[in-house]
């Protein structure tokens, strides 16, 4: 529903989201959504004073089909 909000009703082109890389289930979900993955940002957020990798992810209109 979030997508097709973001698609239809505000027209965007683009939809990213990211993750914690020590979080994989996270990925998962996004990529059942039909997301992509797109890389990672190495040290990307500080949580608890330890830097953490972050994975991103996004799904263009073209993509849904």
């Amino acid at each position: 529903e979030v997508l097709r909000f973001g698609f239809e009703d505000l027209g965007l082109n683009r939809i990213y989201a990211h993750h914690m890389a020590r979080n994989p289930a996270a990925g998962q979900v996004l990529r059942h959504l039909g997301m992509q993955h797109e890389g990672m940002l190495r040290e990307r957020v500080r949580k608890w004073g330890v830097y953490e990798d972050v994975v991103l992810y996004a799904i263009l209109r073209g993509d849904r089909g």
